[in-house]
């Protein structure tokens, strides 16, 4: 695939309260694919995207799990969009994406966000 760039969102085109939306654009602006993800329950959003390597990348998001609680998730991706995995992380409080980071060195990938009303940051490694 040519080069392109990935953004990642949120829409209310899809899902009865919105989904997160990731989409892949070539350099002359032409869509490669796009799609949405998540479900009906509240607005759940995209809120970073991190290249792995020449062959993949990560969307880091929130996905509400009730009306009121969030959890985070973290979605690997090769550049044709297929999905290798996902990983949904959460407790009894909402966890919010804040960032997510490559350690180069291990090639680990280092989600950071924020747990609960007392806003502690959580970091957790990712294989």
């Amino acid at each position: 695939m040519a080069k392109s760039i990935v953004c990642v969102g949120d829409t209310l085109s899809y899902g009865l309260n919105g989904n997160v939306f990731i989409a892949s654009i070539s350099d002359e602006g032409t869509v490669n694919y796009q799609f949405d993800y998540g479900g009906d329950i509240g607005r759940d959003s995209g809120i970073k995207v991190l290249k792995i390597d020449d062959e993949s990348y990560a969307v880091a998001g929130n996905l509400f799990i009730n009306k009121r609680l969030t959890d985070v998730f973290v979605t690997k991706y090769l550049n044709d969009g297929t999905r290798i995995w996902t990983k949904n992380f959460g407790g009894n409080d909402s966890e919010i994406t804040v960032d997510i980071k490559k350690i180069l060195k291990t090639r680990d990938l280092w989600y950071l966000g924020q747990q609960g009303l007392l806003e502690q940051v959580v970091l957790m490694s990712m294989h």
